[in-house]
C-alpha cells in the first residue's frame, strides 16, 4: 500500500520529467533543421568558398550570401523555392555562376564596389532586334537563322568611380570585342575579364552611334552592368572585318 502511495506521489514529478524530455527532443530536432538549412556555405583558405547543398531551397542559400557576405540579389523571386543540389569550391563569382547555371539563367550582371562583388542582378532575356545598331520594337517571330544568329553585349549601366566611367563608356554602348576577342554574350565577356590581371593593359572595342571606338584599360573589373542582345549577323561581321578579328 505504501509503495502504491509513493508511486502516486511521484507521478507529477515523472510527468514533468517526461514533458521536459519531449521539449528537449523537439528543440534538438529544430536545431538540426536550422543547421541543415544554414550550413551550405563556408569560407576556406585564400578567400575561397565551399558550398554543400543537398536538395536545399535557393532562398536559404541566398539568405546566407546576404547575411555572411553582404551580397544582394535582384530578379530571383521566381526561383526562391527551387531545390539546389551542389557541392563545389571556388570564388564567390564561380559559385554564383554554378547556381545560375543550375537555374538555367543566362543573362545576369554583377555590381562591384572596388573589387568587392556587392550585387547580382538577373536580367530578362531580350527579344528585340538590332537594326543598324538602333533598337527596334518589333519582336523576333520567325528569325532568319542566317541573319539573326549573332549577338553581342549591351551596357545597361556604368558604375561610378569605375574603369568604365574613367574611359567614358556609356549606357547603350555595344561591347563587341575585348583584347582582340569577339564578345558574343555577357558570360564570354566575364570569362575574358577574369583572365587578365589588374597590372595588364587590355583593349575594349565598343560601337556607339554606328561608330567603332577603342579604349585601353587595365585588366580586371570594368565596372559595367551588361546584357546579351541579338544583332544582325551581317552588321556584326562587318565590324569584325573592319577590325581584322
Amino acid at each position: 500500500m505504501n509503495i502504491l502511495k509513493n508511486i502516486q506521489n511521484l507521478k507529477p514529478f515523472l510527468e514533468f520529467i517526461l514533458s521536459l524530455l519531449c521539449v528537449l527532443l523537439i528543440i534538438t530536432i529544430l536545431q538540426k533543421e536550422v543547421s541543415a538549412e544554414s550550413s551550405s556555405l563556408s569560407v576556406i583558405d585564400q578567400g575561397l568558398l565551399t558550398i554543400n547543398a543537398d536538395n536545399l531551397e535557393l532562398k536559404h542559400i541566398i539568405l546566407e550570401f546576404e547575411a555572411q557576405h553582404s551580397l544582394m540579389f535582384t530578379g530571383l523571386s521566381d526561383f526562391m523555392d527551387n531545390k539546389i543540389t551542389l557541392s563545389y569550391t571556388g570564388s564567390t563569382m564561380d559559385i554564383i555562376a554554378k547556381l545560375l547555371k543550375l537555374l538555367k539563367i543566362q543573362n545576369y550582371a554583377y555590381t562591384f564596389s572596388g573589387e568587392q562583388l556587392i550585387h547580382v542582378t538577373v536580367l530578362p532575356t531580350s527579344t528585340t532586334i538590332i537594326n543598324s545598331l538602333g533598337l527596334v520594337t518589333e519582336t523576333i517571330k520567325k528569325p532568319d537563322t542566317n541573319k539573326l544568329n549573332s549577338s553581342t553585349v549591351l551596357i545597361q549601366k556604368v558604375l561610378p568611380d569605375s574603369q568604365g566611367e574613367m574611359v567614358q563608356l556609356e549606357v547603350n554602348d555595344y561591347i563587341i570585342a575585348y583584347n582582340g576577342h569577339k564578345i558574343p554574350n555577357a558570360r564570354r565577356l566575364i570569362d575574358y575579364v577574369k583572365k587578365y590581371k589588374v597590372e595588364e593593359s587590355v583593349s575594349i572595342i565598343i560601337v556607339r552611334d554606328e561608330r567603332i571606338l577603342e579604349f585601353t584599360l587595365k585588366g580586371g573589373l570594368i565596372g559595367v552592368q551588361i546584357i546579351t542582345i541579338p544583332m544582325k549577323f551581317e552588321i556584326l561581321e562587318n565590324y569584325y572585318r573592319d577590325l581584322g578579328i
